[in-house]
């Protein structure tokens, strides 16, 4: 795995990042191989666990947890052979915006954290969580409604019809 972080980022830093990484994945801290590159602080380790080739998932959710102190982040994902990739949606959920672009081979996502969300105390949530979707369904509760009253209405007005067309007591 390699991660570069924009500008000089102390080596702790960097550590305790793959150390929170490696620890959701249920590993121990990796063996971290730091290299300062131009603007850029690169770190390079050996971890697994990020995807799954039997059922096509990709893991988020550690590395959003390991890096949900960055604002704005990206994974990005490359695939030698046939990954079953799982189809990705984009998520907005409280203070996680993640959108997800697929190129071939490569997919790639940009994370949003809302930081004024987390300082609020917020919790990052897992990218399986989905917020409810209230507005769809009180759109569609609106809609029962509607075709409700519509079909009250037409019952009503064929009773009244029948009622008038019958013929009367005492009528012929």
């Amino acid at each position: 795995m390699g991660v570069a972080y924009a500008g000089k980022v102390p080596p702790e830093d960097v550590k305790r990042d793959l150390g929170k990484l490696a620890t959701a994945l249920g590993q121990p801290l990796p063996k971290v191989k730091l290299t300062p590159a131009g603007g850029y602080t690169q770190a390079d380790a050996q971890l697994s666990g990020l995807t799954n080739w039997s059922t096509g998932e990709i893991r988020l959710d550690p590395i959003i947890q390991a890096y949900q102190r960055y604002g704005h982040f990206n994974a990005r994902f490359f695939f030698f052979g046939n990954f079953p990739l799982k189809p990705v949606e984009p998520i907005d959920n409280g203070p996680l915006h993640v959108r997800v672009t697929q190129n071939g081979t490569t997919i790639d996502f940009e994370i949003l954290v809302d930081q004024a969300l987390r300082q609020q105390g917020k919790a990052v949530p897992s990218v399986k969580e989905r917020p409810f979707p209230w507005a769809g369904v009180a759109v569609l509760a609106g809609l029962v409604l509607i075709v409700g009253a519509a079909i009250v209405l037409l019952v009503k007005g064929q009773v009244e019809q029948r009622r008038a067309a019958a013929p009367r007591h005492g009528e012929s």
